[in-house]
């Protein structure tokens, strides 16, 4: 059986790094993590750099240095996430609080390891969904110039539906999906067309990281809808939106995009009612509410293959 042939299987699911779960499996989400990750490929020393600066890159991570590395001064290894055994740690600290899935959005060329992930997820019980595709273009792959949509786009259905290489880990979500802009690269955009591809023949759902800088994320956005995506989906997670800033996202996106476009509130201000109401009235499709502040609300629609 093809991968095509299996998608039949997905609809209304959730892929984790375990297998297929229901929506109603999900429980409170985080909805972005990272358990496992390499983010130091674009802070490495330059040729020009100094000894002191090259030496503290090379060093480990100390209660001594700490505040060295707070103030910007690069060590390689405070971009390190690698434990395991801290890795199960912390995932059951979130599951003694009620949690029940994390989404782990590290993906190709930020360190993702599958089967590191799936041992987490089986140590600890909690469901771990695993991301795919390519974060900033820092850390894409070496042939990117080279490498067509088509091909990026098989990589990532590949990634979905049989299993990353060998170990038949399957991602469930797509990103996230880096874009520095200033400006678009051909490289991001062909990373953003291959994605919506991919999501398009998946029905998994896309996470991106920036989107670009300012009049950029608008165009970010009708590359995706040009590209297959169905719905767009803006979600205020730390609540820091009024209403009206929030009527005027909404109209900004409704200028360039016709697919539905959905809108997700949360609680810190006390303004996701407001805000999620404003935006029905500037034009959204679809909104919800966390009133408490937790993602698992958003998670049962984001997550399952549509």
């Amino acid at each position: 059986m093809s991968y095509r042939d299996q998608m039949a299987d997905f609809t209304g699911k959730v892929m984790t790094v375990n297998g297929l779960i229901s929506p109603e499996e999900l429980g409170i989400t985080l909805m972005h993590e990272h358990l496992f990750v390499e983010l130091w490929l674009d802070k490495a020393p330059g040729p020009n750099a100094s000894r002191i600066d090259i030496d503290f890159w090379e060093g480990k991570l100390t209660l001594e240095n700490l505040h060295l590395a707070r103030k910007y001064k690069y060590m390689r290894d405070n971009y390190i996430l690698a434990g395991e055994d801290s890795a199960i740690s912390e995932v059951l600290e979130f599951k003694s609080r009620g949690g029940s899935t994390i989404v782990d959005v590290t993906n190709i060329g930020l360190g993702r390891d599958p089967v590191a992930l799936s041992m987490v997820s089986k140590a600890t019980g909690l469901n771990i969904v695993m991301g795919c595709g390519w974060y900033q273009k820092a850390f894409h792959p070496a042939d990117m110039d080279t490498r067509t949509v088509d091909d990026l786009a098989e990589e990532m259905i590949r990634d979905i539906t049989i299993g990353v290489g060998d170990t038949g880990i399957r991602s469930g979500i797509i990103g996230e999906v880096g874009i520095n802009g200033e400006p678009l690269t051909p490289n991001e955009i062909k990373s953003l067309q291959a994605s919506a591809r991919a999501s398009r023949a998946t029905g998994a759902a896309i996470t991106l990281h920036r989107g670009g800088i300012g009049p950029e994320k608008l165009q970010t956005i009708a590359i995706l809808e040009e590209a297959g995506a169905d719905r767009f989906s803006i979600a205020d997670t730390v609540g820091i939106l009024t209403p009206d800033r929030t009527s005027r996202i909404i109209k900004a996106i409704k200028k360039v995009i016709s697919i539905p476009i959905h809108i997700h509130c949360h609680n810190d201000l006390g303004l996701a009612t407001a805000n999620s109401l404003t935006g029905l009235l500037a034009g959204a499709d679809v909104a919800d509410v966390s009133t408490v502040s937790y993602t698992h609300l958003r998670a049962h629609e984001t997550l399952r293959y549509l």
